[in-house]
């Protein structure tokens, strides 16, 4: 097997395991929502990342080799935002 056959390989297992891990994360943010409101907002939140994750991926797909890494800086610099929204949201919305 060359070097280019195992890239692809270990690509494709950890895109399947990123997947599996983002829909059973998915799954029990959304299962373990106690109130109306948290389970709405949990919903949207979910929406609005795969959301995210697709157009990212679509566009580290579409762009030459050389500019794939910078379809990811907006990832890495609003996913902690995005996650400290969600935790701040989530515990205003527990309180209720």
């Amino acid at each position: 097997m060359t070097n280019a056959e195992l890239a692809w390989l270990g690509g494709g297992l950890g895109a399947i395991l990123g997947l599996i891990g983002g829909i059973v994360g998915t799954y029990f943010s959304i299962k373990n929502s106690k109130k109306p409101k948290q389970r709405t907002f949990a919903i949207k939140m979910s929406v609005i990342g795969w959301a995210a994750i697709l157009t990212v991926s679509l566009v580290a797909y579409i762009l030459p080799d050389s500019y794939k890494m910078l379809a990811f800086i907006p990832i890495w610099i609003g996913l902690p935002f995005y996650i400290l929204y969600w935790n701040r949201k989530q515990k205003e919305l527990g309180s209720n």
